[in-house]
């Protein structure tokens, strides 16, 4: 008589958490077959009610958790290279100023960046110079000025390059 109760109780457990129909199956989720539990999307996926299978999240978009309904769409200063990671922040010398990016862009010559997850690169101040990618500004070698707002070509640049020796 107790494993009678025993398996009614469980019979009523199970029959409130299984799905009657796969078309009832939950936003997140993908459901099998008739009858059988919904099964949670894995992180990097997403699912709409009724799917018998999840989306792979589109390159850009990232979901981090299980039992996702939706991807988010990676923000500008980051970058989503893996769907079921969270995002990363561009690193000193790169930056990202769209949304749904996979990779940062490096700086220019000429240009750097002062923090990480940067939007823009910043122009490098008169009297430096900036590489690619540059994190800080590198100052000028004694008797060599770079102007601001030069974007160099070379170590020095190739433009608004005047040696201080008394020679203008």
């Amino acid at each position: 008589m107790f494993s009678l109760l025993f398996l009614s109780i469980i019979g009523c457990i199970l029959a409130q958490e299984t799905i009657v129909d796969v078309a009832d199956c939950p936003a997140g989720y993908f459901c099998l077959a008739r009858g059988i539990l919904p099964i949670p999307c894995p992180p990097g996926t997403w699912s709409n009610a009724g799917a018998v299978q999840c989306q792979q999240c589109q390159l850009g978009y990232y979901s981090t958790t299980g039992g996702s309904s939706y991807c988010t769409i990676c923000e500008p200063g980051h970058s989503c290279g893996a769907a079921e990671l969270p995002p990363e922040a561009c690193p000193l010398g790169f930056y990202n100023d769209k949304l749904g990016q996979v990779e940062c862009t490096p700086c220019d010559s000429g240009t750097y960046t002062p923090a990480t997850a940067s939007v823009e690169c910043t122009l490098c101040p008169a009297g430096s110079f900036c590489s690619d990618a540059a994190v800080l500004p590198d100052l000028c070698p004694t008797g060599i000025n770079i102007q601001a707002r030069s974007r160099t070509k070379g170590k020095y640049g190739a433009a608004n390059i005047r040696l201080l020796s008394g020679q203008e």
